[in-house]
């Protein structure tokens, strides 16, 4: 059993198909962007349009596609290159369709329809016909929400059940079929795609901005629910480490380390709701993007007399931050020198007392991050850090 077609499919193919007749070969990601659809969806139009054709449906008659993978052409058969005999009626209609085709997104204004429409018009010595595609009040909104990558919230009217539903979407695409308006979206409420005609839809109300992977960036005004608890899985990075130590004579021993650290493997840490009628939707999202980073050390122990003994050392220890851009004020991290001395003395044979000193400088780390298409605005300066620790320590066994 064939398929039914759905009218704004059959219009969204009659509008493509002399656009890639006047564009051959043109890449199909290139035309599945301009017609707003997958190339998924574009495949399907064309498996269409290899059945176009007129009586009697010999192999002639048909339109020719030419899908190597990447590239796509069609090319006409010669029925559609002979002129044709309309009456004034045939030829009014045929107008104003085509006009109508024209306000679908994706049609070239310029192209072979428009020229082969402004000569119709012209031979039926008419005034210029012009076909006004309304835009219903929320139009407008449903555009810019799919382009900001926006979950809203919408109260919308079924004809068919006369009921009002208050839905969660997010929008993809609007674009016109058949006199109407209409919203690709996915519909939490079905956790599914479903089409909204948008005249139909009674309140607009934007409530997140969404990533490319889907996650929540950020909540819009104060529409994010309040009391819900969260969790935030946080996997620590693993690491590898090559120690040694020389001991040159009774009191000195000299001590070095390199460690490697997989910092990269943290890129995003997302925050979920897991309570509430919002359970299992993403908060927050902190994106990181780490890199694998380094820390050098060396040290030395010197046993200055029997109970005494001082302790050096110097480190470097490398940030796993990229850049200035992927700098965040949550983590301004730097590289950073460290410079340590402490003494461990034995009290007695249950008691040992250790006091230890570090000084660690942090280079100066420069922030340029900006978020402005999040809505957070732009953090630029630069940042200077020094830190001092002491620390001391008595162990005593019992």
């Amino acid at each position: 059993m064939s398929r039914p077609i759905a009218e704004h499919e059959l219009s969204r193919i009659l509008a493509l198909v002399p656009w890639i007749v006047a564009h051959p070969a043109r890449p199909k990601t290139e035309v599945a962007e301009r017609f707003g659809i997958s190339v998924e969806q574009l495949e399907s139009d064309l498996d269409l349009v290899l059945m176009i054709g007129v009586p009697p449906y010999s192999p002639g008659d048909y339109l020719d596609v030419d899908d190597d993978g990447e590239f796509v052409t069609i090319r006409l058969a010669d029925q559609f290159s002979r002129p044709l005999r309309l009456t004034p009626a045939e030829g009014l209609a045929l107008l104003a369709a085509g006009r109508a085709l024209l306000a679908v997104p994706g049609s070239d204004p310029e192209g072979p329809l428009a020229t082969a429409l402004g000569k119709l018009e012209r031979a039926l010595d008419l005034p210029e016909v012009v076909v006004a595609v309304g835009e219903p009040t929320f139009l407008e909104a449903v555009r810019d929400a799919a382009a900001r990558g926006e979950r809203v919230e919408i109260d919308y009217w079924s004809a068919g059940r006369d009921e009002l539903t208050t839905r969660r979407i997010d929008p993809e695409v609007a674009f016109f079929a058949m006199g109407e308006w209409y919203l690709s979206a996915y519909c939490h409420r079905a956790e599914d795609e479903r089409m909204f005609r948008v005249d139909r839809i009674r309140v607009f109300t934007p409530t997140c901005r969404l990533d490319a992977s889907g996650h929540t960036i950020y909540w819009i005004d104060n529409v994010a629910p309040k009391d819900s608890d969260v969790k935030l899985d946080v996997k620590t990075p693993d690491s590898f480490a090559f120690s040694g130590a020389h001991r040159l004579n009774d009191q000195l021993e000299l001590l070095a380390d390199v460690t490697w650290w997989h910092w990269s493997k943290i890129n995003q840490l997302p925050l979920i709701r897991t309570s509430g009628p919002s359970s299992g939707q993403t908060l927050d999202t902190l994106v990181l993007d780490l890199k694998d980073s380094w820390r050098f050390s060396a040290g030395a122990n010197y046993k200055l007399s029997g109970p005494l003994l001082l302790k050096f050392g110097v480190a470097y220890d490398q940030t796993p931050v990229r850049s200035a851009d992927a700098r965040t004020v949550r983590l301004p991290d730097s590289d950073r020198y460290w410079l340590s001395a402490g003494l461990k003395y034995t009290v007695s044979k249950s008691g040992v007392l250790d006091v230890g000193y570090s000084y660690v400088k942090f280079k100066d780390a420069d922030i340029n991050n900006n978020q402005t298409a999040l809505g957070r605005g732009i953090v630029n300066g630069t940042y200077e850090a020094s830190v001092h620790v002491l620390g001391i320590q008595y162990q005593h066994t019992f």
